[in-house]
């Protein structure tokens, strides 16, 4: 089965459509060698994360949320930048930095969500 981010509205495989960075980057980090690789992040990154996950978690065990959707969250992209990586069209229609949930993010085609948003009330 294909999954909704990977799933091009024609439903081909693609690269992650819910991606701000472009494609074809590899963004992980060696200390000394091939075992020691790891993607930056910084511990506010993961903090900010994590309590978004723990928020829409909340409000699905409140009965809040009874459809799929997609959150988002960008940040500041100035080390991105900075160490030469490209963003995605993506991030740039996205608009201002903050969080964003996306309720039409699903693929007509695709074999998970198929033609509609999947209720999970």
């Amino acid at each position: 089965m294909t999954n909704t981010l990977y799933t091009s509205t024609d439903g081909e495989l693609v690269n992650n459509r819910a991606s701000f960075a472009e494609k074809g980057q590899s963004f992980t980090r060696s200390l000394a060698s091939c075992t020691s690789r790891y993607i930056p992040y910084g511990s506010l990154t993961i903090l900010k994360e994590t309590a978004c996950i723990i928020e829409n978690l909340i409000e699905v065990l409140k009965n809040n949320i009874n459809k799929n959707y997609l959150v988002s969250w960008t940040g500041d992209t100035t080390l991105f930048r900075r160490d030469g990586y490209r963003l995605s069209k993506r991030y740039f229609t996205f608009g201002n930095e903050g969080v964003k949930k996306e309720l039409d993010f699903y693929a007509q085609k695709c074999e998970a969500c198929g033609e509609e948003q999947i209720d999970i009330t």
